[in-house]
């Protein structure tokens, strides 16, 4: 789990996404990005892969997309009180600084 502190790494790992020249994130489902989650071990979910996707309006996201540097809230750290900004994000999508501002004790670094 990334946030949880469990990985040897506290979920630093990088991955590369590649992506065609011709993307592009402006439309309301992220350019139909997903993410592909497969936990092999897993007897619950028998090996099984999870596919993410960017949210349904009025759905709360279980992913975002940002650009740049993301560091995750600390484990049972609400994302508004780690991110103090993400409730104007909430409110204006268009505002996107709200990444910037961040309580460093509540955020795996």
């Amino acid at each position: 789990m990334i946030n949880t502190g469990v990985t040897s790494d506290n979920g630093k790992t990088v991955q590369t996404i590649t992506v065609p020249a011709d993307f592009n994130l402006a439309s309301d489902d992220m350019g139909g990005f997903s993410i592909k989650v497969t936990i092999p071990e897993s007897e619950e979910l028998g090996g099984q892969a999870i596919r993410i996707y960017g949210p349904d309006s009025g759905t709360a996201p279980q992913m975002f997309l940002l650009e740049g540097t993301w560091q995750w809230p600390k484990e049972r750290q609400n994302i508004e009180v780690a991110y103090p900004d993400f409730a104007k994000w909430n409110a204006d999508h268009n505002y996107l600084d709200w990444v910037k501002n961040s309580k460093s004790e509540l955020i795996w670094q």
